[in-house]
């Protein structure tokens, strides 16, 4: 099992990773680790995750980190803005993908990255703001709770049918797969899944008014609710008690 989870939120992005690798041994039983990292942190503003062919991604990330290192030593940081690596990233997944398919086995890989552009405002559908009230309207809430966050009143009360939130960074949150590794963006208030494990998206959504709206701005509380959404729903269903490492980009 293996599965990379990512929201985004009114202010920022949450990621979520298992730590789980599966070690084939032939003619014994497979190996277990707990102890695997999938998500990492490619600068400040971004992280990026991955599920699939472990060889192979550690070597494209390893690359990745390389040639990550060499520009900030040269002082090229320009292509290291959150909107820069959206546009360079899959390209460079493509290439060095391939590269690797011509010199031995290659499985998917599927990545997914999280970022925030501080020099952006963050635009929130309306739409999305109605679509968690009518849980509390219809009492179809994941936690029954009597108060409501200001945050989703006061976009309510706007006539707009998108709202920037002036004092918020702007979220970026895609998936991509291989082997053409096309980005799926997501906007804020949405979630997607990826691996083995992506129909832990059936909880996600189940929970999302408590994700989204619980504690709105409380990072702690935040990554609190994904993670123990996610993990329940894994535990569930495949009867798998893990490790999780879970990545938070806001304002900083």
């Amino acid at each position: 099992m293996s599965v990379i989870a990512g929201c985004s939120l009114f202010n920022g992005v949450i990621l979520l990773a298992d730590c789980r690798v599966t070690i084939k041994r032939f003619g014994k039983p497979d190996v277990l680790c707990d102890n695997a990292q999938k998500l990492f942190p490619l600068t400040n503003t971004t992280a990026v995750g991955f599920v699939g062919d472990l060889n192979a991604a550690s070597q494209i990330i390893r690359e990745l980190f390389r040639q990550i290192t060499f520009s900030y030593k040269r002082g090229k940081t320009n292509g290291l803005h959150s909107l820069s690596i959206s546009k360079w990233l899959p390209r460079y997944f493509r290439f060095y993908y391939r590269q690797l398919s011509k010199k031995q086995s290659v499985s998917r890989i599927d990545f997914m990255v999280g970022s925030v552009i501080l020099d952006r405002q963050n635009i929130i559908e309306r739409s999305k703001v109605v679509e968690i009230m009518e849980r509390f309207r219809l009492g179809k809430l994941s936690i029954q709770r009597n108060w409501i966050p200001n945050i989703l009143v006061n976009i309510l009360k706007a006539n707009n049918s998108h709202i920037i939130l002036s004092d918020v960074p702007a979220n970026l949150l895609y998936y991509m797969q291989s082997p053409d590794f096309i980005p799926q963006h997501l906007v804020p208030l949405e979630f997607a899944a990826i691996g083995s494990g992506q129909d832990t998206i059936i909880e996600i959504d189940r929970n999302a008014d408590w994700i989204f709206a619980g504690d709105v701005g409380n990072s702690f509380m935040e990554a609190s609710a994904f993670r123990q959404t996610v993990s329940s729903f894994i535990e569930k269903k495949f009867n798998l008690v893990g490790r999780w490492y879970v990545s938070s980009h806001k304002n900083s």
